[in-house]
């Protein structure tokens, strides 16, 4: 974790953040000391020079799409990052499509089970947008649902969660099944984060419901991340966008060079396939000026619906 940005600071405290042992010698001169404050060697520096200083980078690690959850193979299944080292601190993103969710607020979206241990922050919602199908009760009266949360791991998190479907019941569908397939994308991003908070979510989608679904063309959106003070609480913002629904590449949204650009696409038998779009761009704390803002097309759909959200996440020091 980062060192407190209030109160004492102690040389013990420093050697700790580096990886020392506790009450063993350390110099505020010692190399791993400096590479806190990126300092040469004799360069002077005081304790509260060290307030926010953490060990950890903040960096971008590595992503999982899940396998498709359908009401045909179970409840739940496993989906596990690449790696297994995840830390205190690190921040989770976490981006769930359902093509056929048949609640009209999104209740019946799937979820994940919270981080654990010291330090660890429940998954929490960023925004949820669901683009009604139809009003009628029909089989898959509502479609394409997107949902976009963050946390934080703990101590004892580990690199593997549990997706449960969270199937609805309101009525029988054709072949007894209601709803459609459910994925989700998770995220981890290497920190020292105490907090994260979420700014400026979007969302905009079309379905056959709309008069203008087929000839609307999309719309360009702005991530505002200058918003964000550049002061030392923050570590700095990580931009989400997420697209799902029914088309061909053409309908894709186009994005800035980013850390993560994902299009999961599955093919259909008829007019288009259904296609996921998983995007994220890390933007650390600048020495000066603003973060850079965002412009994103989002594209647009081809048949039955598609939606499109995204958001900014201020990671806290």
């Amino acid at each position: 974790m980062a060192l407190q940005t209030t109160g004492a600071i102690s040389l013990n405290d420093i050697h700790l953040e580096v990886g020392g042992t506790s009450g063993t010698q350390v110099s505020i001169n010692d190399q791993d000391v400096r590479d806190l404050l990126g300092r040469a060697s004799g360069a002077e520096s005081t304790f509260n020079d060290f307030y926010g200083a953490t060990a950890k980078d903040f960096i971008y690690k590595e992503y999982v799409l899940s396998n498709t959850l359908h009401e045909s193979n179970g409840t739940s299944q496993t989906v596990t990052l690449p790696s297994n080292n995840i830390s205190q601190g690190d921040v989770l993103v976490a981006i769930f499509y359902d093509n056929s969710d048949v609640t009209s607020n999104g209740s019946g979206i799937a979820y994940l089970n919270n981080p654990t241990g010291t330090g660890a922050k429940n998954w929490t919602t960023a925004g949820t947008y669901v683009d009604q199908w139809t009003n009628t009760a029909v089989t898959h009266h509502y479609h394409q649902s997107v949902r976009i949360q963050y946390a934080i791991a703990g101590s004892t998190t580990g690199n593997s969660f549990t997706h449960y479907a969270n199937w609805q019941t309101p009525y029988s569908g054709s072949g007894g099944y209601d709803e459609g397939e459910k994925y989700v994308c998770i995220m981890r991003f290497e920190a020292a984060a105490s907090d994260v908070s979420s700014y400026d979510y979007e969302s905009e989608g079309r379905s056959v419901r709309d008069s203008d679904m087929y000839t609307y063309t999309g719309s360009t959106r702005t991530i505002n991340g200058s918003a964000t003070p550049t002061n030392s609480t923050y570590l700095g913002i990580i931009n989400i966008m997420a697209k799902g629904g029914q088309g061909n590449q053409y309908y894709d949204a186009t994005v800035p060079s980013g850390d993560i650009l994902n299009i999961h696409s599955v093919p259909r038998s008829y007019t288009s396939d259904e296609r996921y779009t998983m995007y994220a761009k890390l933007q650390a704390r600048p020495s000066s000026g603003n973060y850079t803002n965002l412009s994103i097309s989002t594209g647009y759909g081809a048949s039955v619906a598609w939606s499109y959200s995204h958001c900014y996440l201020r990671v806290h020091s």
